[in-house]
């Protein structure tokens, strides 16, 4: 199949790691009519402007979407030509020339008012309708993308890693209520090794631990766990998420094996500005899609198959999901 929006879906890491433009405010004339005061106005990065000039670029070579018409298009989908109505749609279903005429419709938002265009960035707008275009590039129907493919179901549920895994995080889960985690050897080296922790030096792993029990009363929010670990040093996206996710098991795991590999999130480069609140922007949007993905007819089916085949295991609907993708994978343990 030929990929028509590849111009546009190249850039989106550039994008996400991208502060997109900021507001110029003039503090240095005084109004007077020597120095006029000049009105404030959005200086837009570098790759803005290329995607901007990339949307035009596309509606001048495709006039078979009628994108001159994009108002129209977005009238049809049931969408009004406007931050709050264009922000809010759900373009999981949407086609390629719905999601041209939002962006073309953003883009041209700029002329009428200064600032229209970073709105959509800053809240991520351009970021997802992007995303569609790229799974509708790779094969994508107007369901969206694929998360997980359900013929793969009783294979991955037959794995012998799959009941070792059921059986070391049943022993976690029933434990970490019962014991002081902060001292409970048997607890610790089975956490360690389900979810690879014991890699990490001892300081950390003792005050993880100790992090962890003096949380089961409050049960500390991912944002709350990031930043506390952010002391030594990084921000231990998958091992904060993991710790949540214990005293918390409704909250899913940030681990690249189901969050990169079935959902597409990735964690933002080192060198990205804004890096912590970028990833707590990214974890509620992984959060959102894992959620949905549970309530829809295929997430709902691996729920059913999962209960078949080991059934009365106490687990959350979300952590019997978490331990299909995983193993989707087939590298490891569930996690």
């Amino acid at each position: 199949m030929a990929k028509i929006y590849t111009e546009l879906t190249d850039m989106l890491d550039a994008i996400q790691q991208d502060e997109a433009g900021e507001w110029i405010i003039d503090r240095e004339n005084d109004g007077t009519p020597e120095h006029p005061i000049q009105m404030p106005y959005v200086s837009y990065s570098g790759i803005v402007k290329k995607f901007m000039d990339a949307v035009y670029t596309f509606d001048k070579d495709h006039p078979e979407y009628g994108l001159n018409r994009y108002s129209d298009i977005l009238e049809r989908n049931g969408i009004k030509w406007g931050s709050d109505s264009m922000g809010a749609v759900d373009v999981a279903d949407k086609d390629g020339v719905c999601v041209m005429a939002l962006l073309l419709g953003a883009v041209r938002a700029e002329r009428f008012c200064d600032g229209a265009l970073l709105g959509f960035f800053k809240r991520g707008s351009i970021q997802r309708w992007l995303e569609r275009l790229k799974e509708i590039d790779a094969g994508g129907t107007d369901k969206g993308r694929q998360i997980f493919d359900l013929a793969r179901l009783p294979a991955i549920l037959a794995k012998p890693r799959m009941r070792t895994g059921i059986e070391r995080y049943q022993f976690i889960m029933e434990r970490v209520q019962r014991v002081d985690v902060s001292s409970d050897e048997s607890f610790q080296k089975t956490y360690e090794n389900f979810y690879t922790l014991g890699r990490y030096p001892k300081e950390f792993r003792r005050e993880y631990f100790a992090y962890m029990e003096r949380g089961k009363g409050a049960k500390p929010s991912f944002e709350e766990t990031l930043s506390y670990f952010l002391k030594y040093g990084a921000l231990e996206v998958s091992f904060s998420s993991k710790l949540v996710h214990t005293l918390d098991p409704e909250q899913p795991i940030w681990d690249g094996n189901v969050t990169g590999g079935h959902f597409g999130y990735r964690i933002p480069a080192c060198n990205t500005k804004d890096r912590e609140k970028k990833i707590l922007e990214r974890y509620e949007r992984y959060k959102r899609d894992f959620l949905k993905y549970m309530a829809s007819d295929d997430g709902k089916a691996v729920i059913r198959a999962f209960d078949e085949a080991f059934p009365k295991t106490g687990f959350t609907d979300l952590k019997k999901v978490d331990f299909v993708l995983w193993l989707d994978d087939g590298q490891g343990e569930p996690g």
